[in-house]
């Protein structure tokens, strides 16, 4: 099992990669004008494909659920009660709870599995 310190540097990760990918779909960086509108101020940005949407979606609730998970890893660290519990919870949130579950489940087996 991995330790829940790892787990939130994993997490954090994965959100930024979360959050780059929905930019990139969102601008449609790989069709012509793409990267000028990536580098751009994006005032007239094409209409979000559904993939971009859903990554969209997919980022944000990331980046919410990211927030709550860094309190609770800093309260279990602060009252000293770091243990066992915290790092089955923490597991358990990177490899089936968070919304990044999907987006890993190829490479479970990070998760032990």
């Amino acid at each position: 099992m991995m330790s829940d310190s790892t787990i939130l540097v994993l997490c954090a990760l994965l959100t930024w990669l979360m959050v780059c990918n929905s930019s990139g779909l969102r601008i449609q960086s790989r069709k012509p004008g793409g990267m000028e509108r990536a580098f751009g101020n994006r005032d007239n940005l094409p209409e979000p494909t559904p993939l971009a949407g859903r990554a969209d979606r997919a980022a944000k609730n990331m980046v919410e659920n990211l927030a709550m998970f860094i309190a609770l890893v800093a309260a279990v660290r602060f009252a000293g009660k770091a243990g066992e519990q915290a790092t089955l919870g923490a597991n358990i949130f990177f490899c089936r709870g968070s919304p990044s579950g999907p987006a890993i489940s190829p490479v479970s087996t990070i998760c032990g599995r």
